[in-house]
């Protein structure tokens, strides 16, 4: 089933388009589109989706292993033990060697900090201006190695190396909402009347709380591909 693309209105089902417009049309000009008022929440828009999946994107930085890896098993939500699973997996491809990954291991975020909202589930972007508008959002996730659950405590010895290894990688994916937990800012709604409105801030995150499955992968953008190289301020190495 084709995924409901916020940057793309001929994708959008005949019942959201006739909700967005009714919206949009209030909308005052100079709006961000966070700001915009609506009508329903996420329950609600979920409903007027036809039971089609949402166009998202993952942004990371992987190993070549790891590129394979979400091509044939999908995106995994965060937890220990896929931190662990990732370093030793480093490891095993002579990325780090064992003392590294040890180190990497207790100052991550698991081990020394509280994980706070982000373990169980996987983290995603709607909407391509996330790339323009919000690159200093977007750009540690691409340039550092290994996702905030590793690289946000890690030491001044360590950074260096997270910065080296590893390919900037966007994964498209098409999230199926029906029956699935997640919540999203701004709403979801918001981010397609933002579009369709021409309001500053047409986008978006959303927090799956799940994994995302093989057959939900799209496509993996990375420098040299087309589709990543469009936005020419994204970390290109």
């Amino acid at each position: 089933m084709n995924p409901v693309n916020p940057d793309d209105v001929s994708t959008w089902p005949a019942r959201l388009l006739e909700v967005v417009q009714a919206i949009a049309v209030q909308v005052p000009p100079g709006t961000f589109g966070s700001d915009v008022t609506v009508p329903i929440n996420d329950s609600q828009f979920v409903r007027l989706m036809d039971e089609r999946p949402l166009l998202a994107y993952h942004a990371t930085r992987l190993l070549p292993h790891e590129l394979e890896d979400i091509r044939s098993r999908g995106l995994h939500s965060l937890s220990l033990q896929h931190v662990e699973r990732r370093l030793e997996d480093a490891v095993g491809a002579d990325v780090f060697s064992a003392s590294e990954a040890d180190r990497l291991r207790r100052n991550g975020v698991h081990l020394r900090h509280a994980p706070g909202e982000r373990d169980g589930r996987v983290c995603a972007v709607v909407g391509l201006s996330s790339f323009s508008e919000d690159v200093n959002g977007i750009r540690p996730l691409l340039s550092t190695w290994g996702g905030e659950a590793i690289y946000w405590g890690a030491s001044e010895v360590d950074r260096p190396k997270l910065s080296a290894v590893g390919t900037p990688s966007i994964v498209v994916v098409s999230l199926s909402l029906e029956r699935a937990r997640f919540f999203a800012f701004p709403q979801l709604i918001q981010v397609f009347v933002a579009h369709l409105a021409r309001l500053e801030g047409h986008r978006g995150e959303i927090h799956y709380l799940s994994d995302v499955p093989r057959h939900a992968i799209q496509e993996i953008w990375q420098p040299g591909d087309s589709e990543y190289d469009r936005f020419s301020s994204l970390p290109h190495r």
